[in-house]
């Protein structure tokens, strides 16, 4: 009776060695399989991000320099009467400019400058109109230079739309923030990241609180975190 004890309780432990036998064998080679893993994994980014020459980056980028602007468009209106202006009349060129300034928020610039103009029609001594008139049309004038862009872009003449792009912004430096974003993206869509970049670094340099474009200058430019290249 004790040697078949001794023979149960042997066959146990084997059975219990060959059992642990397989779990550390399992063990180890789902350990490796993690390990190669994550090594391919940090070799695939430390190769994204380290090779000696990235294939549209240069080793750096200069900021894209404004010109100098002419100054803002002068808008010429015509002299501006003297005669008093009835309460209705006022109340009524009031709600012109309301919905002249709904126009703008809509983007729709060519039909603020009507209801604007039809404003100063009415009251021809108020001052807010005659301003909101001139920054109408130069929104206009805005849209209509980005227009010539996006057409230049999808018709795949870049280098036109740069053109169009300097020509505007050295009639007026403004122009150069408001065409920026439309503009930056066009360029990456076009794998144009040096030259988007670029202008980026400027826009941000000048608009520091516009966190969207900060964004999206850190987002397609790694070598803008180091210092230097962000105020």
């Amino acid at each position: 009776m004790l040697t078949s004890l001794r023979l149960d309780w042997k066959e146990r432990y084997e059975n219990f060695k060959q059992t642990l036998l397989k779990m550390l064998e399992a063990l180890a080679f789902s350990n490796l399989f993690l390990g190669l893993l994550i090594a391919f994994q940090v070799f695939g980014v430390f190769h994204h991000f380290y090779r000696s020459t990235p294939p549209t980056f240069p080793p750096e980028i200069k900021a894209y320099h404004i010109s100098r602007s002419k100054g803002i468009p002068r808008i010429i209106t015509k002299s501006r009467s003297k005669k008093v202006v009835s309460a209705s009349r006022r109340k009524l060129a009031s709600s012109f400019l309301t919905k002249g300034g709904a126009a703008m928020n809509n983007g729709n610039y060519s039909g603020a400058v009507q209801l604007f103009r039809q404003a100063i029609s009415l009251d021809p001594n108020n001052q807010i109109f005659h301003s909101a008139l001139s920054h109408a049309l130069r929104m206009q004038s805005w849209s209509f230079e980005q227009g010539k862009i996006d057409e230049a872009f999808r018709t795949g003449s870049a280098s036109q739309a740069w053109q169009i792009f300097e020509t505007a912004t050295r009639n007026d430096s403004e122009f150069f923030f408001f065409s920026t974003p439309a503009l930056a993206d066009h360029l990456l869509q076009q794998n144009q990241i040096a030259s988007a970049v670029a202008i980026l670094i400027t826009y941000c340099r000048s608009r520091p609180k516009n966190i969207e474009m900060k964004t999206l200058l850190l987002k397609n430019y790694y070598w803008a975190r180091q210092p230097g290249f962000l105020p």
